[in-house]
Formats: C-alpha cells, sequence, structure tokens
C-alpha cells in the first residue's frame, strides 16, 4: 500500500500564490503589499494547523518530525523577503534610497505601486507674476510640461496620483499637499505637492510668462520646456528633459535618462551620467559633462563644443556637420579645429577645417579633408589602423611612424620598414604645416582624395 508522508505545505503554498496573482490580474486596484505586511502572521498560523492535522492524521509510527525541505525553503523566501522589505522602508527616506529609485511613494523601479494603491486627483493654481522675478520648482516625484502664456500668469494644471491604503486616505493627503507657490527673496518657489509630496506623483503642466527665467528641480520625472525668451535650468535625477525654442541660456542635469535641447540661441550645459543626447542648431558654445550610456546625435553647433567624460575630452571651435556615435564609435562630419583624446573607440572624421587632434588607444582614426591642410594634424593611436586622405595638391611635412606594422602611401614619402618599426619622414612640396601620425600593431595608411584604395 503507499503511504503518504510529505508534507502539503509546499501544494497549499502554491495555491496560495497562483490565486493571489489571478487576483492581482483580474482586480488590479487590490494593493498586496499592504495586504501581506498586515496579514502575513496568517500564514504562520495556516502552517502550524496544517502541520498539527499532520501529526494527528499521520499512521502509526510515521508522524513526521522536523521541518521539511520545502519548509527550510519558505522560511528562508520569506525572511529574506521580510528583509528586503525592511531595507526598502529604511533607506526609502535616504539619498542612497533616492538614487536607487526608491522613494517614499513606494519601491520606485523595485515595485511602484505594489505596496500601496495610487488613485488619481486634480488640481488647479492661477497666479500674477511680478516681471522679472525668476521661477523655481521644487518637486519629489512626477513629469513638469512648461508653456509660455500670454497673460502674464501662471497657470498650474495638476494631475496627482496618490498613495494611500485607502481612497479615504488618499484624499486626506491630497487635501493637505495642494500646490503651493510663494515669493522667497525675490523669487518664486513653486512645491507641486506642498511639503508632503512623498507618497504623492504629482505631474504638472505649466503655463508662464515665457520672460520669466526658470529653474526646475526634481527627483523623478520627465521635464519638457519649449517657446523661451529667458534663461532655463533643468534637473531630474531619474528622468528625460527636452528643450526648444529657447531664447537665452539652457542648463540641463540629467541622470538616468535622454537630454534633447534644440534651437537655443544662448549657451547650452548639459551635465550628468544618462542616456542619449541629442543637440540641435545651438547658437551658443555648448559644453557637455559627465559619462552618457547612448548615443550622441550633435548637429549645427555654431560656436563649438567642450565634451569631458572620464574616457573622453573633446573640443571643436565649430560644428556646421553633426556628430554621432556612442560609447564604442564616433562620426564626425564638417567640424573646425577638432582636438579629440579617447581610448577604445573607432574615429571617424570628415571635412575638417584648421587644427587637427586626435589621440586614440585601442582604436581605428580615419580621417579625409576636402581642403589642403593649412594647420598641424596629428593622429595617435595604438591597436588600431590610421587612413588619412588629403586632396592631392596638399603640401606637407610629414612624420610617421608604425611600431611592429606598415606604412603605405600615394604620395611620394620613402618609407623604411625593418620588420619591427616603419617610418616614413620627409616634405611633399615645398610648404605645408607638420602631418604626425603614430600607431602600433597596425596599419597607416596615406590617401590622396579621388585616388581610390
Amino acid at each position: 500500500m503507499f503511504h503518504r508522508s510529505g508534507s502539503i505545505v509546499g501544494p497549499v503554498v502554491l495555491i496560495v500564490v497562483g490565486a493571489a496573482f489571478l487576483l492581482r490580474d483580474h482586480f488590479p486596484g487590490l494593493a498586496f503589499g499592504q495586504l501581506f505586511l498586515r496579514y502575513w502572521p496568517v500564514l504562520l498560523i495556516l502552517w502550524g494547523l496544517i502541520r498539527l492535522v499532520e501529526f494527528y492524521t499521520a499512521p502509526a509510527g510515521q508522524a513526521r518530525s522536523g521541518l521539511s525541505t520545502v519548509e527550510v525553503s519558505l522560511l528562508l523566501v520569506g525572511f529574506l523577503l521580510l528583509g528586503f522589505i525592511a531595507f526598502t522602508m529604511r533607506v526609502s527616506h535616504s539619498e542612497f534610497g533616492h538614487e536607487l529609485g526608491i522613494d517614499g511613494g513606494g519601491f520606485g523601479k523595485w515595485g511602484g505601486d505594489w505596496m500601496q494603491e495610487r488613485f488619481p486627483f486634480s488640481a488647479k493654481l492661477q497666479q500674477t507674476l511680478k516681471p522679472g522675478e525668476a521661477l523655481w520648482i521644487q518637486g519629489q516625484r512626477g513629469d513638469v510640461v512648461i508653456l509660455p502664456s500670454g497673460d502674464g500668469q501662471l497657470n498650474l494644471e495638476a494631475s496627482d496620483q496618490v498613495a494611500g491604503s485607502t481612497r479615504n486616505d488618499a484624499q486626506n493627503l491630497f487635501q493637505r499637499s495642494q500646490p503651493v507657490l510663494r515669493e522667497d527673496g525675490g523669487h518664486y518657489v513653486l512645491q507641486p505637492a506642498g511639503n508632503e509630496n512623498e507618497a504623492i506623483t504629482a505631474n504638472l503642466r505649466l503655463q508662464v510668462p515665457p520672460t520669466t527665467p526658470i529653474q526646475v528641480e526634481v527627483g523623478r520625472g520627465d521635464l519638457q520646456l519649449s517657446g523661451w525668451k529667458a534663461a532655463v535650468s533643468l534637473s531630474t535625477q531619474r528622468g528625460a528633459a527636452t528643450v526648444n525654442d529657447v531664447q537665452g541660456d539652457v542648463h540641463v542635469s540629467a541622470h538616468h535618462d535622454s537630454v534633447r535641447v534644440e534651437r537655443v540661441s544662448g549657451r547650452v550645459e548639459i551635465d550628468g551620467n544618462g542616456d542619449d543626447v541629442t543637440l540641435a542648431d545651438i547658437q551658443g558654445p555648448v559644453t557637455l559633462s559627465g559619462d552618457f550610456s547612448g548615443s550622441f546625435s550633435l548637429e549645427r553647433l555654431a560656436q563649438g563644443l567642450q565634451f569631458t567624460s572620464s574616457r573622453s575630452q573633446l573640443s571643436a571651435a565649430g560644428l556646421s556637420g553633426s556628430l554621432t556615435g556612442d560609447r564604442s564609435a564616433m562620426r564626425i562630419d564638417s567640424v573646425d579645429r577638432l582636438s579629440f583624446d579617447t581610448r577604445d573607440k573607432e574615429i571617424e572624421v570628415n571635412h575638417f577645417r584648421g587644427a587637427l587632434h586626435v589621440r586614440n588607444a585601442h582604436g581605428s582614426v580615419s580621417v579625409t579633408s576636402d581642403t589642403v591642410p593649412q594647420e598641424p594634424l596629428e593622429i595617435v593611436t595604438s591597436q588600431g589602423e590610421i587612413s588619412l586622405t588629403l586632396p592631392a595638391a596638399s603640401e606637407f611635412a610629414l612624420d610617421a611612424s608604425a611600431r611592429r606594422g606598415s606604412i603605405e602611401s600615394q604620395f611620394p614619402v620613402t618609407v623604411n620598414d625593418d620588420g619591427h618599426l616603419a617610418q616614413a619622414h620627409g616634405r611633399v612640396g615645398s610648404k605645408g604645416p607638420q602631418i604626425t601620425l603614430e600607431t602600433s600593431d597596425s596599419t597607416i595608411t596615406l590617401r590622396k582624395a579621388g585616388n581610390g584604395g
């Protein structure tokens, strides 16, 4: 005869977990996090009852003792889950938790509204602003869209998502967290959800006089601004920033997401550790600082670019064309006076003007010019090919070396190669700038434009 000696705790747990997920799918408003935190001791009671029933109903001589493998596993999982919840609740108000995306309104990216249900509310605010005074927006969570108004007033529409165990709790919190606008030392301060904003996601749509200097700081949320005639400063710790059509300076500090700035008459400064960066039609100088993990798309930067990261430094006096690429490759077209120091990158430069300095490590460099060079060119890399294409009428003094590599030239220069070091020194024509080319473990190729391979 078959005798069951295992426990039914495992199957019961599977049934409970499956039923919970099924209910969650059909009733998304249920706050399972709160139910678990409130009623988890019931699970221990159920476990104990199951063990008692198993003990008294087991055949003689087959009474179970100790914990089964399934029960030990459940205990470990339970302790880990409770520990994670305790850790999250502890750091939710800390700067470390803010960087992780864990904040007072829930688990942020770790679970969002799993702990509490979120209820929608809306609010409005209207006030006349004094001309010339700046507006400072301080928010914890929520997107901010800013558009120009023509009536000299600030018009605010807030669409809030308020966390709470019940709708009444959320309603009470919402009533205590109305938008606040106050004057402070010659400027206005706007708090989208007042002082009690940690459990509120306040999405704002603002209309503000476009001559008002704007500063926005949010912890989590996307920022959008367009059609402005004053200085703009946007900062988001976790969100995208989009700015266009600004007659003034723009500063953007963004982390963990993309930045797009277009059609700006003044200076543009961008810093942070974000994702994609898109810039176009900037009349003033551009400064980029930080490690951006996504792609770059820069076009028509009239006064050039200064870019600094942990692995690259780039400066250009002007960019009438484009700069595109990512962390592994970069293409630059129609650039003035380029200086680029980097590593582990494939570099292509086309139609440069003025002096050129490119220093790479562990990557190839390809440079093409459609004009005769008038200023010095220096290209240095290691374990990467150098390809330089110049007009056939170019005149220059060449100093090229390829350690454990080779040199090929369509210009009339003498190449010496002893098998370990290839060198080419000499002058092409009677005048022209100095050209320096250095690499190792690869090839240097000097071509005449229009001559093919």
